[in-house]
């Protein structure tokens, strides 16, 4: 009980600091460059693009505060990442 409690009394600094897993797409353009694209699974839709990894990568920060920001202003709630998910009921 008292992890669920302090899961919900989080601030949107410690959400955003949670270790959430990341997959990175790369994707070869028409023009022949690169398209790096970075993804949080766990975060439906949250995702960071661009021409090289360093790019993508701080895409998807800014992205992930938006989300999480977002999630809980519309009193939703925000998916705990799969490593702290599985310790959720210990």
């Amino acid at each position: 009980m008292y992890l669920v409690v302090a899961l919900m009394e989080r601030t949107l600094e410690e959400w955003v600091s949670l270790p959430y897993a990341v997959e990175i797409l790369v994707e070869q353009l028409v023009d022949e460059s690169w398209m790096y694209v970075d993804l949080h699974p766990e975060l439906p839709v949250c995702m960071g693009q661009g021409r090289t990894p360093e790019a993508a990568t701080a895409d998807l920060s800014s992205a992930r505060r938006d989300w999480i920001a977002f999630t809980l202003d519309d009193g939703r709630e925000v998916p705990l990442p799969a490593v702290l998910a599985s310790t959720e009921t210990v």
